[in-house]
């Protein structure tokens, strides 16, 4: 797991501050979610684990160490430490939400717990960071994620993806992307953090960068690569890597939100769509309204919208489980009353 991120002094003082819980917890299938309400950190963990104890996917012994920041206008926030912005934590029917607001912006960090493609139980999580520019002036806003991983630190591979390259020094990666990357357990090649890179439903990020995670913290932002540096950087920050997922800056009007969608999980056979279960809950909504909305333009919007995204799950190399035939029948069934309702 890396030693050390912090000095040997300030260690020492945090082993003597009292540990004080203010978590919320939201569990599920096989994992759970747990948000520090006083820092707006989460932690993730496996529940499937052969050994039957939890497994933290992520670094979890302090987990503000994996964070995002904001560039606005050339202007770098680390939203968890900035005095900029606000934050307000909601629990709706066990889809969490942090809400960072500041004089021009307004982020929405969302949860929602996911399974995967093979899978019949949760087992993983989908996050979207919507930023909403609520100034009256345009804004250049970017993104970048830093995600302290610290499972493939002691194995031979730090990272492996879905092609089967292991990345075991500093890397960049530019698209096209692999479907996926693997921090990878010790002494398990199927087992550990997998996070979705390429499928529908996550955002493409303009880089991804493995590197040393005091370097990356560091850097605030942008991040020259030397593919001869390892993952240490002596002497406190031994062996300890972390992935960094840029979004490049762009114009954003007022009034405008640009969203940001990721998914990760254990790893699991056939990896995870979140597209595939955006599907499932849109078909679960209109088939738990027995009639139409009234308004012709809106159904077919929602139709439309439906249809692109069974379009983009069909894109996938995965079988469609029989129980979602089942419901895309009913769902045809559903739309073909509703047309006659109309046309009465």
């Amino acid at each position: 797991m890396g030693i050390k991120r912090t000095g040997p002094a300030v260690f020492f003082l945090i082993m003597l501050m009292p540990v004080l819980t203010y978590a919320l917890n939201v569990e599920s299938g096989r994992v759970r979610l747990e948000i520090n309400e006083k820092t707006g950190s989460f932690s993730l963990f496996s529940l499937a684990e052969k050994e039957g104890q939890p497994l933290s996917l992520l670094y979890s012994d302090d987990p503000r160490t994996s964070y995002f920041s904001i560039a606005v206008n050339n202007r770098i926030y680390n939203l968890p430490e900035s005095s900029d912005f606000r934050r307000e934590i909601i629990n709706e029917k066990g889809q969490p939400r942090i809400v960072w607001t500041s004089g021009r912006l307004e982020v929405r960090q969302e949860f929602r717990i996911i399974r995967s493609v093979s899978s019949e139980v949760n087992n993983g999580l989908a996050m979207s960071l919507r930023i909403r520019n609520i100034s009256s002036q345009k804004l250049t806003v970017g993104l970048r994620y830093l995600l302290d991983t610290y499972l493939g630190e002691n194995r031979g591979s730090h990272f492996v993806s879905s092609e089967n390259r292991s990345i075991n020094g500093e890397t960049v990666l530019k698209a096209p992307y692999p479907r996926y990357i693997l921090s990878p357990r010790e002494h398990s090649a199927d087992s550990g953090l997998m996070l979705m890179l390429n499928v529908p439903g996550v955002t493409l990020p303009d880089s991804v960068v493995f590197a040393n995670w005091k370097r990356l913290n560091e850097s605030s932002w942008s991040y020259d690569v030397s593919t001869s540096r390892s993952f240490s950087n002596p002497p406190y920050s031994i062996n300890d890597s972390a992935i960094a997922l840029y979004f490049d800056p762009q114009p954003l009007q007022p009034g405008d939100e640009r969203v940001i969608d990721l998914a990760f999980g254990s790893y699991a056979q056939g990896g995870y769509l979140p597209a595939s279960q955006n599907v499932n809950d849109k078909i679960a909504d209109i088939l738990s309204q027995e009639t139409e909305t009234g308004d012709p333009e809106q159904e077919v919007a929602l139709v439309r919208e439906l249809i692109a995204e069974i379009d983009l799950l069909m894109e996938t190399e995965q079988k469609v489980p029989e129980e979602k035939i089942q419901m895309l029948r009913q769902l045809l069934e559903t739309l073909k009353a509703r047309k006659a309702d109309f046309e009465d």
